[in-house]
């Protein structure tokens, strides 16, 4: 199993092995090895939030009344 780096806008084609791709948590493709996979990474994907670190950020600037 090769290791690649993406960089924005780069797309790699490859033939998976017979399994599940699993996308964003919630989705999933069943794939089969005579399908052609390819991935794309994108910087225009949904912006998260890590709630622990938002909340102990205002926490810690005094942003919550007790």
């Amino acid at each position: 199993l090769a290791e690649v780096l993406l960089h924005a806008g780069e797309r790699v084609a490859f033939r998976p092995a017979a399994g599940t791709i699993a996308l964003d948590g919630e989705r999933e493709i069943e794939v089969k090895t005579s399908h052609k996979v390819s991935v794309e990474l994108s910087l225009d994907g949904p912006r998260t939030i890590d709630i622990d670190r938002a909340i102990a950020t205002a926490a810690a600037a005094g942003q919550f009344l007790s």
